[in-house]
């Protein structure tokens, strides 16, 4: 839901842009789109990659469960609060 979300309001910004021919901003939001879901995309590949593998999958489960720190950020990167690594957005809490 975080996901679509986002992405209404980023496509929002680029529809009522006028400057530019369809083809020309369409290309432009998908760019940015899949800049924005990267993060997410690959944390989703990990869990369903860890879901192949049990044995690593348990190992990793028990980092998490150690470090709920950890769970956090990988739950904020896929609600698309948090980026994978680098800087952190700045929260307004």
């Amino acid at each position: 839901m975080a996901q679509a979300l986002a992405t209404a309001e980023l496509l929002s910004k680029y529809v009522v842009q006028r400057e530019l021919p369809d083809e020309v901003w369409m290309w432009k939001f998908e760019r940015e789109r899949r800049a924005m879901m990267r993060d997410s995309r690959i944390v989703t590949s990990a869990a369903l990659w860890l879901a192949s593998h049990p044995r690593v999958a348990s190992g990793a489960y028990q980092t998490m469960r150690t470090a709920p720190a950890l769970f956090r950020h990988f739950v904020g990167v896929c609600g698309g609060a948090r980026k994978l690594w680098g800087m952190q957005p700045v929260s307004d809490t």
